[in-house]
């Protein structure tokens, strides 16, 4: 079954890799012109917001508890990190936009 991706005029949703990587996976692609947002508002409002929003929600609340956790682990307030490796969020940001699309 074939999917479409609706994009904005972005230059890197129109790149040759992006166009044949949407062809392997079956993909069509729509792209929104240029300028033309007020027309096609409708995605942003009922689809990108909310997963946006979701997104952050997760994002928001794993820092939260990573910082929480450093606080009673009594490190002082100036040698708390919120930076992760990739082999620590990739796993999380791929559970959470499962998450956000459910």
């Amino acid at each position: 079954m074939r999917a479409l991706m609706i994009w904005d005029h972005h230059w890197s949703h129109l790149t040759p890799e992006v166009k044949l990587l949407c062809e392997e996976l079956q993909m069509d692609i729509a792209i929104i012109p240029a300028r033309a947002t007020d027309l096609y508002s409708v995605l942003d409002l009922s689809l990108n917001k909310p997963f946006k929003d979701q997104i952050r929600y997760q994002y928001n609340n794993f820092c939260t508890k990573h910082i929480s956790q450093q606080l009673m682990q009594n490190t002082p307030p100036m040698d708390i990190t919120t930076s992760f490796p990739c082999s620590i969020l990739k796993p999380r940001v791929g559970y959470w936009i499962d998450l956000a699309w459910t």
